[in-house]
């Protein structure tokens, strides 16, 4: 069963997501401007990102610790939230780069 803070840390995670929507909302420079371009780049970011996770949870850089959720993906050490933040990395780059611009 997930302790308070482990749902406190998704839910951060989540809503930091909103946050960025709305600013892509508002200001059209991702999502709202060009979806398919968008959804490219943040699957790609998303990968390599996902793969330098994967290749420090087999040399033994990374774990998880204790403070997860308690769902995991491909090990103990791939908790759930690491999916969503892995995504909201690569979304949120692309968002500041373009508001940037």
């Amino acid at each position: 069963m997930p302790e308070l803070l482990d749902v406190v840390y998704l839910a951060g995670i989540l809503v930091a997501f909103a946050g960025m929507i709305i600013i892509d909302w508002h200001w059209k420079v991702a999502l709202f401007r060009d979806p398919g371009h968008t959804v490219i780049v943040v699957v790609a970011v998303f990968a390599i990102l996902l793969l330098f996770d994967i290749t420090g949870l087999l040399l033994g850089v990374f774990s998880a610790g204790s403070r997860v959720m308690g769902v995991f993906l491909f090990s103990r050490d791939m908790p759930l939230e690491e999916i969503f933040l892995l995504t909201f990395f690569g979304y949120f780059t692309l968002v500041m780069l373009r508001i940037h611009k």
